[in-house]
């Protein structure tokens, strides 16, 4: 298997999860990747990564313990291609 041909974010896990979640993603270029979290409602509520990355495969743990219960969307961004994943907080 080779590397995906755009940004490919992966499901968190633990989901649902309470407080800190693991997310995959995986890249075909070097770029600059944005990994953001939104509410539902599309404003950004927490920067997750911003930082020069080389092709492969990673794993960012993060933390949502400041945020309330409920759903949420994860979106990396990796030159202007955009991949998202659904988030449920339960705490």
């Amino acid at each position: 298997l080779g590397l995906p041909s755009t940004p490919v974010l992966q499901p968190n896990y633990p989901n649902p999860f309470n407080s800190k979640a693991t997310v995959r993603y995986s890249l075909d270029f070097a770029s600059e990747i944005n990994l953001n979290v939104f509410n539902m409602s599309g404003k950004k509520i927490l920067e997750v990564e911003k930082r020069q990355m080389q092709p492969g495969s990673y794993t960012v743990d993060f933390d949502c313990s400041e945020l309330a219960s409920g759903t949420y969307i994860a979106r990396l961004e990796s030159l202007g291609r955009l991949s998202e994943t659904k988030l449920i907080l339960v705490k």
